[in-house]
Order: structure tokens, then sequence, then C-alpha cells
């Protein structure tokens, strides 16, 4: 690469290392939510490296299309968890994750509401933007989990 490419290249190479260090944590933490250790994981004795490496192809999807769009900060997060939870349901093969051990058979849109509003720490609306249902859906499926947790719990 010749200095003048190399030069006019270094502010996006800087601006996607400040993106993924932003991005990075809260798509783990969502992707290892969302799918759960899964046990006898070749290399990994923990059981993440399922969900580890659907979430660096998450990661990658987010930071590919972040590239190809203009967006104000308050957008930002809202945008990366829509490509996020794309590429997870995507990606998982058995759909039985730390959910299952946390929300036992509450409506699987209701777990992921759950995790994006308590885990996450979305709002209303930017939940409904990334799951593309109404804000008064999302909020009726939160307190149906809460219920369902509730009387589980007993």
């Amino acid at each position: 690469m010749d200095p003048t490419t190399a030069e006019c290249a270094k502010p996006f190479r800087e601006s996607v290392a400040r993106l993924t260090s932003i991005m990075w944590p809260r798509i783990i933490r969502y992707t290892r939510a969302r799918v759960g250790r899964r046990p006898g994981t070749p290399g990994c004795p923990g059981g993440w490296a399922y969900a580890d490496s659907i979430a660096r192809t998450a990661h990658t999807a987010a930071v590919a299309a972040f590239v190809e769009t203009d967006l104000d900060s308050d957008s930002v997060r809202t945008f990366m968890y829509s490509i996020v939870v794309r590429v997870v349901r995507a990606e998982v093969v058995d759909d039985r994750g730390l959910t299952d051990t946390m929300f036992g058979n509450v409506d699987p849109v209701a777990q992921e509401v759950m995790i994006l509003r308590v885990i996450e720490g979305l709002t209303v609306v930017q939940t409904a933007t990334v799951l593309h249902v109404p804000a008064g859906r999302v909020r009726l499926l939160q307190h149906s989990a809460l219920r369902s947790l509730e009387l589980r719990a007993g």
C-alpha cells in the first residue's frame, strides 16, 4: 500500500477500532445470553466457542453495515442490535441456550424482549425497532414474560 493510501485509510481504521471497542462487549454479551454454553464444544472447556463464533459473524456484519450507513449517535445501538439479532437467528442451529434455563417455556419473542430490555438495557422503542414489532407489543411481551417468571418462582 502506498503512503497516500495508507494515510487515507488511517481514519477509517481508527473509526472501526473505536466502533469495535464499543460494540464487541455488547455483541458478545447478547450472543452468549441468547445462545448459551454448549458443553463439549471442541477447544473450549467453558462451551462459549459456538456463541463466540456467532458473535464474530454478527460483529463483521455490523461493521460492514455501518460502513454503508449514515446514522446519528442515537440510532447506532438500535441499528447494531437489529443486525446482531438477525445474524444470531440465522446462525443458531440448535435454539436452546441460556434463555431455556432462565425463561423456561416463555414465548421466544418474549425471551428476546427480556434479553434486549433487561440484559442489554434497550428502551421499549429501541427494542420494538430491533424486533420490528410495535412498542405496545414489546410492553405486553415483557409483562407476560415477567408474569410467567413470577409464577414459576412461586
